[in-house]
């Protein structure tokens, strides 16, 4: 399937508030999702993809599937996971394939970590983008510029997301 030109049922109208039973046809969480989604591309280990939430920001959503297919899904504009999720007619029970059975230390272990590399991925990509936009303003300001309103809240933005990514990496 290629998702890169599709569409989302949400940004054409397709869908509205769908049930969960009628929703997922399939328990593959990222056959349920991925579909739903916009401009979606492979990224490393999961995938990238615009939010449905419709901010400016571009390709702030991430999605990873976990070894036991659980997904992973956050947006690095700071949109809540279950808004996310609405927007496109799932919940949060949708990132589930199936009840976790395996409450070993071992796999638990397993499970946060995944989480992890899954936000240290998404979180390289975003202080990369933003590290630009510091400097870009920085050479501005060294060649004596002064940054209009909407560049200085651009600066802000990209100072509040490079802040929020060393929280991830820490």
């Amino acid at each position: 399937m290629n998702f890169q030109t599709r569409k989302s049922p949400a940004a054409t109208g397709l869908i509205q508030n769908k049930s969960h039973a009628n929703a997922t046809a399939t328990t593959d969480p990222l056959q349920i999702l991925l579909p739903r989604l916009d401009h979606v591309r492979k990224y490393g280990d999961g995938y990238r993809c615009e939010c449905p939430i419709g901010h400016k920001s571009h390709g702030t959503l991430s999605v990873t599937e976990t070894g036991d297919g659980t997904l992973l899904v956050r947006c690095w504009a700071g949109c809540e996971t279950v808004d996310v999720l609405h927007a496109v007619g799932l919940e949060l029970k949708d990132l589930f394939p199936a009840p976790v059975k395996d409450q070993s230390p071992l796999a638990r272990r397993q499970r946060r970590d995944a989480w992890k590399q899954a936000g240290w991925s998404a979180a390289i990509g975003v202080l990369s983008r933003e590290s630009i936009v510091v400097e870009i303003a920085a050479h501005a300001l060294a060649e004596g510029q002064v940054l209009d309103a909407v560049d200085h809240e651009r600066l802000l933005l990209a100072m509040r997301r490079i802040h929020d990514v060393r929280e991830v990496l820490q």
